[in-house]
């Protein structure tokens, strides 16, 4: 195994290298470590800050697009992996989604701090058009997705019994995208990224398609939560075009949202919980 991932390794940087240029992948490997020597000293001043003037911490919990949150004073990042919302109450899912939450959550100060769930941005880009192609459309999406809140709920139901003050980040507006490309691809590279994802999901929707599911989770989402009295951040609306998709300025990459949501996201943290960040 460690020989199969080292001759990857190798594979990779002498094919960024032939095209890009030995020069970029240096300059590509310090934005690396300055990026996460960054992340560390604003995660370090959160910690002392909330010490010393005994503010709220606030936990950003799950999927890739919790790194929007980055570099903010008072926002601890914990990315458990590619977790979706489906799948996280499964005890015995391969990531782990569910013991890494917990485990996340633990950690917590439950009297003055709060969590933040991003989850279900990947159901939505590629499991339900995915599903309900190959049951041949006999199990509904709405069930799929009505399915899949059900599943996501008793997860809340769990950390609103163990005390968590928690707020559930609502589902982002489509990329015109369907995959990410690393800031590195070659066209080698590239083409091993879509293979890779063709072979592991047969069925790809539309960007139409994928605009009407996300739009459509987002709202079944948004009202389970109001119905449970959760707490909910609707991000959709600010971030979403006229048709559906992430407006230009707030795309990061080919999936996900850069820093311009925050200003957005304090405020609705100000109006539901009171919080000034």
């Amino acid at each position: 195994m460690i020989r199969i991932y080292a001759n990857r390794y190798y594979w990779l940087v002498s094919e960024i290298i032939g095209e890009r240029g030995i020069i970029f992948l240096l300059k590509y490997t310090l934005a690396i470590y300055v990026d996460m020597v960054m992340r560390i000293l604003y995660q370090v001043y959160s910690y002392a800050y909330s010490i010393l003037f005994k503010a709220p911490l606030i936990y950003v919990i799950g999927d890739s697009h919790s790194w929007a949150f980055k570099n903010q004073r008072s926002f601890i990042i914990r990315n458990i992996g590619p977790a979706t919302a489906y799948n996280l109450v499964n005890r015995n899912s391969t990531i782990q989604s569910y013991r890494k939450l917990l485990k996340a959550v633990e950690k917590i100060d439950r009297k003055k701090d709060y969590v933040i769930l991003t989850f279900g941005e990947i159901d939505c880009r590629v499991h339900f058009y995915n599903q309900y192609m190959k049951n041949n459309g006999k199990v509904s999406m709405d069930k799929l997705m009505d399915t899949t809140i059900e599943n996501y709920g008793q997860v809340l139901s769990e950390l609103r019994a163990r005390g968590v003050n928690f707020l559930v980040y609502g589902v982002l507006p489509a990329a015109r995208d369907v995959v990410r490309y690393p800031p590195y691809a070659t066209k080698k590279i590239r083409e091993e990224v879509v293979n890779s994802f063709k072979s592991n999901y047969h069925y790809q929707a539309s960007p139409e398609m994928r605009s009407y599911i996300n739009r459509r989770f987002n709202q079944k989402l948004k009202a389970y939560c109001l119905a449970h009295q959760y707490k909910y951040l609707d991000i959709y609306p600010v971030v979403a075009d006229k048709q559906g998709f992430v407006r230009d300025e707030f795309v990061a990459d080919e999936i996900h949202v850069n820093g311009r949501i925050m200003p957005y996201v304090k405020e609705m943290l100000k109006k539901e919980c009171n919080l000034l960040t």
